[in-house]
């Protein structure tokens, strides 16, 4: 996926467990992610865990605006983080920068320090081989 752009006052949502107990949503992105001014990633389940969004190598900034909320995690070490005023963010973040500005708020989610072997971002590489 290219850039993806949530206009003011715009919402992604992910529905309560009430509703789907299984409902999540992962996003690999290419490009940019923007949530403009009063959007929201509206994850209503409150579980940072459901919703992942990861930067690809070509994914260069990641801007949450003025009075956004986001619970969530994002994986993007080649990206550009920033939280605006008044943003409110709730869950991890891995970034190449991460910048807070004004009265945003970062509250990290300590249920996701405990990863699998299952987990999709968990991957184990071959970095050098000898026999």
């Amino acid at each position: 996926m290219d850039d993806v752009t949530l206009y003011n006052s715009a919402e992604l949502q992910i529905v309560d467990t009430d509703t789907n107990p299984d409902a999540s949503l992962t996003i690999y992105i290419g490009g940019d992610f923007e949530s403009k001014n009063s959007s929201n990633v509206n994850n209503k389940t409150g579980d940072a865990k459901k919703l992942k969004i990861y930067g690809l190598d070509t994914c260069s900034n990641i801007w949450l605006k003025n009075g956004s909320d986001f619970y969530g995690a994002i994986y993007a070490p080649e990206a550009n983080v920033e939280l605006h005023n008044s943003a409110d963010f709730f869950g991890s973040v891995i970034a190449e920068n991460f910048v807070q500005n004004n009265s945003a708020e970062f509250n990290y989610d300590a249920s996701l320090r405990n990863a699998s072997v299952n987990d999709e971002a968990v991957s184990f590489t071959v970095s050098r081989w000898s026999e």
